[in-house]
């Protein structure tokens, strides 16, 4: 049974036994009420109303005698108007009383048939004292003697019938009275019994109802230490302090066992997931492995069903590729590869080459092979323009030195002139001659001068040009080194 219905069968119970124990006191309460309603409204005003009417019916009983002991001898008139004022007074009294009474309900066959004979009885009364009032009222007129004795046979008439109307109310007060205590000894009764009932039903309510209580005690308390166990078992599971965690041995049908039932599912998922887990990390150690010995093209090849870890597959999935496509499918070849372009061997390459830094290295190498060619033929043009070089230093001293020659014969020859021109003035032809010789030799040294220039001009050139060929040497070897250190420095930086 649910642990809910179990409660609200409970509560039902109390709640019956409650309505059970109410509805006993309400009729209890109900029937005193009605009793003491009816003694109330019918049982005490008839007793007063009888006693009323006894009391008035003596009274005037009283008045009637008292007429019979009048002085007859002197006039009694004031005396006779008293007492008949007085039975004017009396029968009002009764007349109310009366009324009352008759309308008491009665509810048996036998109140009805008293109420019968004492109405019969009360009539009787009435219609004596009729007779009674009568001669009353013709005394105080006139007070005759036959009217006296008159009065008195109607007296000696009157008394059994007043004593007969007498006993009728006595007996009817007895009989009113006796019904008035035992119905107050019944509602008594009644009131004890429902007092007993309502004990009795809480008693038993009482004992169901903590035996019901105890029972669905024991039973939520068992399953709540099971599944407390339970899910303490799965938690040592998760923190990895038992390598299986405990199921939860509740068989039961209420909200327990289908709390330990979700429980025990979830505890076989999360088992699964977490050894499924377990050789996905796994894997992901093997993985990582084989890239950080630089295998690009490793593959990761178990799965995951916790988001995470496949958030995490993917991840690792485009760094893998990110890392195949982006440096090379395998690490260790191009370190190779770097490592011959560190001992100056170019000609090493990446076999068919897809990813950026393999592809860029292939093509380093093929850059550094073209420079050294290139620095190869510019070597060798250096070494023909230095030869050239030489041979024009050659020429140039061979020049020189016949500049030098002509300058001294140029030096003679005007040593000649001055000396002639001092000797013979005459001689202005030969001097013209020796004139026209020196500007010829001045001409052809000042050509000399100008080939000498000239020549310097082209050595300048030719030194400029191989220093502008060794710096590109140093730059081709600065660049080579830079490439080869970032390359080393990127293989490095992937190989972590």
């Amino acid at each position: 049974m649910l642990v809910k219905n179990r409660l609200r069968l409970l509560s039902m119970l109390l709640i019956a036994g409650l309505i059970i124990i109410g509805l006993v006191a309400f009729n209890s309460a109900k029937t005193w009420s009605d009793d003491m309603q009816n003694i109330g409204d019918e049982r005490i005003p008839a007793l007063l109303s009888l006693s009323n009417i006894n009391a008035e019916r003596m009274a005037i009983r009283a008045q009637t005698l008292e007429v019979l002991i009048l002085d007859k001898t002197k006039s009694n008139k004031e005396r006779l108007q008293e007492i008949e004022k007085q039975r004017a007074n009396s029968w009002k009294i009764i007349d109310e009383n009366w009324k009352t009474f008759q309308n008491i309900p009665r509810k048996t066959e036998a109140g009805k048939k008293a109420a019968e004979t004492l109405q019969k009885a009360y009539q009787d009364w009435r219609d004596i004292y009729v007779t009674l009032d009568g001669l009353i009222h013709k005394l105080i007129n006139e007070e005759k003697d036959d009217l006296f004795k008159e009065y008195e046979n109607s007296v000696n008439k009157m008394i059994p019938i007043s004593n007969n109307f007498g006993k009728l109310l006595t007996e009817q007060k007895e009989r009113t009275f006796n019904f008035s205590l035992n119905m107050i000894s019944q509602s008594a009764e009644k009131s004890k019994n429902s007092v007993v009932q309502i004990s009795i039903i809480f008693i038993i309510v009482s004992i169901i109802g903590v035996i019901f209580t105890i029972l669905t005690i024991n039973i939520i308390t068992q399953s709540l230490d099971k599944v407390k166990n339970g899910v303490l078992s799965f938690f040592s599971f998760l923190n990895h302090e038992t390598s299986k965690p405990s199921i939860i041995d509740l068989n039961s049908k209420d909200e327990f066992g289908q709390i330990a039932s979700i429980i025990n599912e979830n505890i076989y998922k999360s088992e699964t997931n977490i050894k499924k887990d377990t050789e996905f990390l796994k894997d992901i150690e093997r993985f990582v492995g084989e890239l950080s010995n630089g295998n690009m093209l490793a593959k990761i090849e178990k799965d995951s069903d916790t988001p995470n870890l496949k958030e995490l597959k993917l991840l690792l999935i485009k760094l893998q590729d990110y890392l195949e496509h982006t440096i090379a499918r395998d690490i260790n070849i191009l370190v190779n590869i770097l490592e011959s372009y560190k001992k100056e061997d170019f000609t090493a390459r990446f076999p068919n080459p897809y990813a950026k830094v393999a592809v860029i290295i292939n093509e380093l190498g093929d850059v550094i092979s073209n420079l050294l060619k290139q620095s190869l033929d510019t070597g060798k043009i250096l070494e023909n323009s230095s030869n050239k070089l030489l041979e024009n230093v050659n020429v140039l001293n061979e020049s020189s030195n016949q500049a030098a020659a002509s300058l001294e014969e140029t030096a003679a020859a005007l040593e000649e002139i001055t000396s002639t021109v001092i000797s013979n003035a005459s001689s202005v032809n030969q001097m013209a001659q020796y004139s026209q010789q020196v500007s010829s030799s001045a001409k052809q040294g000042q050509k000399l001068a100008t080939q000498t220039t000239n020549a310097m001009d082209e050595i300048n050139s030719q030194v400029n040009l191989i220093n502008e060929a060794i710096s590109v040497i140093d730059n081709i070897a600065f660049q080579t080194n830079i490439l080869s250190l970032n390359a080393a420095v990127e293989a490095a930086t992937a190989g972590e």
